[in-house]
């Protein structure tokens, strides 16, 4: 008698390995394999179903499978396409009221540019530009790049528009006399820096500054403009006028001598009209507004006088004199 036996023969298993086989570089990369089967072996280390992983070069994935005990065998090839290139800052700024250019590090002809942003903002080309800057116009901007490989970059900028100061209120206390001390007024703005400009290549960052004994150099009109992170208000300005101030000075002729003396004062004062001469500070009732007076001292001792010159700015000088000597003649010694 003869004995027999049944053998099936089982076809190979077949893994049915799918997936892309081209991704752009950065992107995520998800293989299938045939469901059921008992057991995956992959490349990467992975022992599911599905895999989803992260590559920076071509690769060649394999997968090892077993079903009801036969082994199979697949592989797929992933090629890394290039990603677009182009960078934008993180942030920018741009005063109320400016135009403000944004545009990538990099721009290559025949990729594709897509803009979005603020508004309703929208554009298509790789330069985009913000007219007329206002609060409305802040926050992201997003800016997608697309290649010939069909791979895209994304990457956003963030604009802050800053309001520019109001227009400053300055004043000063011209009309002031040479010498006297000249100030600047503006009114306070939180959070500003001053920047005034002027005659006599004045310059200065105080909100109210102050020249001290101003000369007639600083005639003229003085600017002024505030400032919040490098963005300006418009100029404000006031009209600043120094007069001359008297030079007052004299001489008597002459100084001493016997009584009755009389003295003739010479005037050499500068930028003044008018005088006020106090000739006899022992007699209060001797004045003279004369140009050069003439003054008789009868009694014996020493004077000192005054010159009070000024013009019609009200600018005023002084100049004394100390001292005028009178002698007694009857008291000096006569020889015989």
């Amino acid at each position: 008698a003869a004995d027999e036996i049944y053998v099936k023969v089982l076809s190979n298993t077949v893994c049915g390995l799918q997936g892309a086989t081209s991704v752009c570089k950065g992107d995520e990369v998800i293989l299938n394999a045939k469901d059921g089967l008992d057991y995956y072996t992959w490349s990467t280390g992975d022992n599911t179903e599905s895999i989803k992983t992260n590559i920076i070069k071509n690769t060649k994935i394999t997968l090892e499978c077993i079903y009801n005990g036969c082994k199979g065998k697949d592989s797929i090839y992933i090629n890394i396409l290039d990603i677009p290139v182009g960078k934008l800052v993180s942030s920018v700024e741009v005063c109320s009221g400016d135009n403000r250019v944004i545009m990538p590090d990099t721009i290559v002809n025949g990729y594709l540019y897509s803009w979005s942003g603020p508004a309703g903002f929208y554009s298509n080309y790789p330069i985009i530009t913000i007219y007329n800057a206002q609060q409305i116009n802040k926050g992201y901007y997003i800016l997608t790049i697309t290649n010939n490989n069909s791979c895209s970059l994304v990457d956003s900028v963030y604009v802050s528009v800053i309001d520019r100061p109001s227009k400053p209120s300055i004043s000063s206390n011209s009309p002031i006399c040479s010498g006297d001390n000249l100030y600047l007024y503006s009114d306070s703005l939180d959070g500003v820096t001053y920047y005034w400009i002027g005659p006599n290549n004045f310059k200065s960052t105080q909100k109210s500054p102050v020249i001290v004994n101003a000369s007639v150099k600083y005639n003229g009109v003085f600017y002024v403009v505030a400032s919040i992170a490098n963005c300006y208000s418009d100029s404000a300005y006031t009209n600043v006028v120094v007069y001359n101030s008297p030079i007052a000075y004299f001489f008597p002729d002459p100084s001493s001598g016997d009584k009755p003396l009389v003295v003739n004062f010479h005037n050499n004062s500068l930028y003044a009209n008018n005088y006020l001469w106090l000739l006899n500070d022992k007699d209060s009732n001797s004045y003279s507004t004369e140009i050069n007076p003439q003054y008789v001292y009868n009694d014996p001792g020493e004077y000192t006088v005054r010159l009070i010159a000024y013009n019609d700015n009200n600018c005023i000088d002084t100049f004394s004199y100390t001292f005028i000597r009178v002698d007694d003649v009857s008291s000096m010694f006569i020889p015989n």
